[in-house]
């Protein structure tokens, strides 16, 4: 079966996610959730014609959207690469260093998508003041979307920085890390404000 995101359907990803294989994995479908944030920022941008933004946030979403799909397959690819180092028998020359490479690669993935959700945040917010709001469940769904792709890409991130030797990177990494986290509290008042605004009386 294709691990190929870009040309798969939906029913087929979620094949090959569900079968009893590596890979795809969490770290592309965090990709792909983002991936599907940044769909409804696009469609939610075309009901909106009444800021003149719309048109340029439109493009960055379409962008961001292709970036996912690549960080989704680069994801898959890291991972793979990850494995082949382990099964490496363990004394044989250059093991460790391959290891400690594939990581690095590993940790990269999650960590470019952490950082595209996270630019994806003010746009967000600007929806949610100035986007159609006939769209307001669909702007609520950015913003869960986004965080979710935020929270599952530290997950995959964590998870190789575990095993990665360079202290150095590490602490670029976290800050980097908490960086992003510290934005996420934008994101839940704006899910907070849309449910409020649809309290049946």
């Amino acid at each position: 079966m294709s691990t190929n995101l870009q040309t798969n359907s939906i029913e087929s990803f979620l094949n090959s996610l569900a079968a009893k294989t590596s890979t795809p994995g969490g770290g592309a479908v965090a990709a792909i959730t983002g991936a599907h944030g940044c769909a409804l920022i696009s469609m939610v941008c075309q009901f909106s014609t009444n800021f003149e933004d719309a048109t340029q946030m439109d493009n960055r979403a379409q962008q961001a959207r292709a970036s996912f799909l690549n960080l989704a397959q680069a994801d898959i690819e890291a991972f793979n690469m990850v494995m082949a180092a382990y099964q490496q028998p363990k004394n044989e020359i250059g093991r460790e260093v391959n290891i400690q490479s594939s990581l690095l690669q590993a940790a990269e993935a999650p960590r470019a998508m952490m950082v595209l959700a996270n630019s994806l945040i003010d746009d967000t917010l600007t929806l949610l003041q100035r986007g159609n709001k006939n769209l307001i469940t669909d702007t609520g769904m950015i913003a869960i979307l986004i965080e979710t792709t935020i929270r599952s890409s530290e997950l995959n991130i964590l998870v190789n920085l575990k095993s990665i030797n360079d202290e150095s990177y590490k602490t670029e990494v976290i800050s980097e890390i908490m960086e992003c986290k510290s934005r996420l509290k934008e994101l839940e008042r704006v899910t907070d404000q849309i449910r409020q605004s649809l309290q049946v009386s």
